[in-house]
């Protein structure tokens, strides 16, 4: 392999690391990014999953696994819970100011739910990738 290949491998393994421990951390502590209660605060969690924003590792994950060869169901499962993540913390915050059928924080529990789920298959990612945290 070329050592742009594998710089770039090397690269976003980094990020892939990182962006793992970047989940695994707002999981742990998810009431102080996401808030308890009325206090939702989707846009913490959406900073922390890269959609806002572009300091989290988790901006551009995508690119990242794609560089990685990531098995395509694989990676469409992992876009599918980001995905989640992302639209629930995004209608948390405005589903209290509104006549969303759910509350902010019930739409965060989800987000949280997911986060989980995201976290179980990002582990299976790292072993497919022969990556450890």
């Amino acid at each position: 392999a070329s050592a742009k290949k594998l710089a770039d491998d090397a690269a976003a393994n980094a990020q892939i690391i990182a962006g793992y421990q970047t989940l695994e951390e707002l999981y742990r502590n998810w009431d102080k990014y996401a808030g308890t209660g009325e206090e939702a605060n989707g846009d913490n969690v959406r900073r922390q999953i890269g959609t806002v924003g572009d300091k989290s590792p988790l901006f551009g994950i995508r690119k990242a696994l794609l560089k990685r060869r990531l098995d395509l169901d694989e990676f469409e499962e992992f876009d599918r819970l980001i995905t989640k993540i992302d639209s629930d913390s995004y209608s948390a915050i405005f589903a209290d100011s509104s006549t969303a059928p759910k509350r902010g924080y019930a739409y965060m529990k989800d987000a949280k739910a997911a986060t989980k789920q995201l976290l179980a298959k990002y582990r299976g990612i790292l072993d497919t990738l022969g990556l450890e945290v």
